[in-house]
């Protein structure tokens, strides 16, 4: 979310260009529910002292920690892979 880097720009300009204002709604929609995710995540971080990983290890069991876990991994690589 707040990731501004050249990259970034160049692919966001890129997308502006290719979908114009088609996608102004779903952005209105969804930049509370970013805010919101981050939001809640720092302050777990900072009233636990523990990160995102630790707390569903220690606070969720069987297929949903391993679910939970599994998605985060997947945006992390998703976001990282070369375009």
């Amino acid at each position: 979310m707040a990731d501004i880097e050249a990259g970034s720009v160049i692919t966001l300009a890129q997308s502006g260009a290719q979908w114009g204002y088609r996608l102004l709604l779903m952005q209105i929609l969804l930049v509370p529910l970013m805010f919101m995710a981050q939001e809640l995540t720092v302050r777990l971080g900072l009233c636990t002292g523990k990160g995102y990983a630790e707390l569903v290890r220690s606070g969720m069991a069987g297929a949903s920690q391993w679910l939970s876990l599994r998605f985060c991994c997947s945006v992390v690589s998703v976001r990282w892979s070369p375009r």
